[in-house]
């Protein structure tokens, strides 16, 4: 019987929660299966997984073999650098030093894509000032210039209430010119 490490889909629709399992590889992906050995959620971010560890190593031990979506988990969790020192006979305390120096390489990536997010985060702060600083300038610019459209718009009623008034003198002059002129005649 060929026995594989896979994933059983469980959850609701668009919304997918898969279950770590040994079955049978002639079972339907949620038929059933032999043992339940982890989880893995990969809505949050990043993604929950959660593995037992030594029911994983025996079952790689009895010979099952992990779909290739299983085997980037048990990457991610370690499990697989620990298959492959057990599969090298490589001595115990090696093994455990091994693992030791993959866990801390492991909190060194975490911590440095925390502070690369940090640092975007800042970054991103930082343009929304600037931008709200802009919008506020902006802001009182728009003001500034309707002030002076106002003060155009007034000076433009001036000038037009004193060319009425020039044109009623000069109508009145013309007039007063052309009654002269009649007259004379």
């Amino acid at each position: 019987m060929a026995v594989r490490i896979r994933l059983l889909r469980m959850g609701k629709k668009k919304r997918p929660f898969y279950r770590i399992v040994v079955a049978d590889s002639r079972t339907k992906r949620d038929g059933k299966y032999i043992e339940k050995i982890g989880y893995y959620d990969p809505i949050p971010d990043p993604a929950e997984v959660k593995i037992d560890r030594e029911k994983a190593i025996e079952w790689l031990k009895k010979g099952a073999q992990p779909t290739d979506t299983v085997y980037s988990l048990f990457k991610k969790e370690g499990i697989a650098l620990e298959w492959h020192l057990i599969r090298h006979n490589v001595d115990e305390k090696v093994r455990n030093i091994e693992i030791q120096k993959w866990e801390m390489a492991r909190k060194l990536k975490e911590e440095a894509i925390r502070k690369k997010e940090e640092k975007e985060e800042e970054k991103v702060g930082e343009l929304e000032t600037e931008v709200a600083v802009e919008e506020k300038a902006s802001e009182e610019s728009k003001g500034s210039s309707k002030d002076i459209e106002e003060a155009v718009e007034g000076g433009e009623k001036e000038v037009a209430e004193e060319k009425k008034a020039k044109g009623a003198s000069e109508s009145s002059e013309s007039e007063a010119t052309s009654e002269q002129g009649s007259k004379e005649e």
